[in-house]
């Protein structure tokens, strides 16, 4: 049931993922995860959702966005000892989780909504958990409900309206929002019930609750004293030299 519920809210997403479908069924009915991808890198490999056994855990990963410092993460994690067999974004994002943990978060450049199921991939015990995550500036989406038995989430709300246990109602006191401001702040949305992840954010779902947490935040301003103290000349080359990276690192697709 809850893997059809899946896959018919994944449908309502074909235009944001023309390329492939798949589904995942949590094991002892606890969810299910469903995608819909653009393929824009790791066009051959990078199907999902995704699952990686390493390290004693089987890891299975949905994930909307672009990771640009994959090739690195891929190699350190290779020198590590890690069993990089394609070094595609998704299997990148199972083993930087399954060696660090949730600060895997702070190895990424990029932008990402991340939904990660990870359980023991034998029967030692530990404890099974679903981990939701958005990137520092919040460029991808990553949308909530609460459902009786846990949480509903996706890239967009009409996904979530699929849902049979979710009614769609308009909120009040977001759509004031929306008239002053132009939008609405995370984590609020224009509809009751559904809440947007704010921007570097982390909910870690478990049999027992579901723990909301910060993995992100912008520095302080005495952090940025290298910028206040260096030259006019010195910022504007440090300026050309990081927007240079960026560009540089966001030309890396594999699609036409």
């Amino acid at each position: 049931m809850l893997r059809a519920w899946a896959r018919a809210m994944a449908a309502t997403l074909v235009h944001r993922g023309p390329s492939q479908a798949g589904d995942y069924a949590i094991p002892a009915g606890r969810g299910a995860l469903a995608s819909r991808r653009l393929a824009i890198c790791d066009i051959p490999t990078g199907t999902q959702p995704m699952t990686v056994t390493t390290r004693g855990r089987r890891i299975t990963i949905c994930f909307n966005g672009e990771i640009y410092n994959t090739p690195a993460l891929s190699a350190e994690l290779r020198a590590a000892g890690d069993p990089v067999r394609t070094g595609c974004e998704v299997e990148t994002l199972a083993l930087a989780y399954a060696r660090w943990g949730e600060t895997f978060l702070d190895h990424l450049d990029g932008q990402f909504a991340i939904a990660l199921f990870d359980e023991p991939a034998g029967d030692d015990g530990t404890p099974a958990r679903c981990i939701l995550a958005r990137d520092r500036l919040g460029q991808k989406p990553l949308w909530i409900a609460a459902v009786p038995d846990g949480l509903a989430f996706a890239s967009e709300p009409k996904a979530l309206f699929a849902h049979p246990q979710i009614d769609v109602a308009w909120h009040a006191p977001a759509l004031s929002h929306y008239a002053m401001l132009g939008y609405i702040p995370a984590p609020m949305s224009a509809f009751e019930g559904l809440t947007k992840l704010a921007p570097g954010c982390v909910v870690t779902l478990t049999d027992c609750a579901a723990a909301p947490g910060r993995w992100y935040t912008p520095p302080a301003a005495d952090e940025l004293q290298e910028f206040a103290c260096a030259s006019e000349a010195e910022n504007i080359a440090r300026v050309r030299e990081l927007l240079t990276r960026a560009v540089t690192d966001r030309l890396m697709v594999d699609a036409e």
